[in-house]
């Protein structure tokens, strides 16, 4: 495989390469620097990818604990929503029966009224 990667290249460049133990040795240098690099970015990746499920998981959290908090405003607000229709109807009572009053007074100050006019 070397042999006819250096025949190949002899072709198209016009030039001879040896393979010698300092090549190697240079080739394995060349290696570890991009091997180093490659890791390096692959960890910086893997950091990431750890704060971004951390994030999930925090959200996630507060997610299941504002759902806990809505139930229970849930049932504070129907209890809310009861007692306010209660003063509601009691209210409406105290209105129309007021109002019965007032038409019953009216009615009598209309007698009276009759009554004082025709001299009775």
């Amino acid at each position: 495989m070397v042999a006819e990667t250096c025949l190949e290249y002899f072709q198209r460049y016009r030039r001879q390469t040896h393979v010698t133990p300092k090549s190697y040795l240079s080739f394995i240098g060349g290696y570890k620097t991009i091997y180093d690099s490659k890791r390096s970015e692959i960890g910086r990746l893997a950091e990431r990818m750890n704060t971004g499920l951390m994030k999930l998981i925090e959200a996630t959290e507060s997610v299941n604990e504002l759902s806990r908090e809505l139930a229970l405003k849930e049932k504070e607000l129907h209890v809310a929503s009861v007692k306010a229709d209660k003063v509601e109807k009691q209210s409406t009572l105290i209105i129309f029966t007021y109002s019965i009053v007032v038409v019953v007074v009216v009615v009598v100050v209309v007698i009276v009224i009759i009554i004082v006019e025709c001299g009775y």
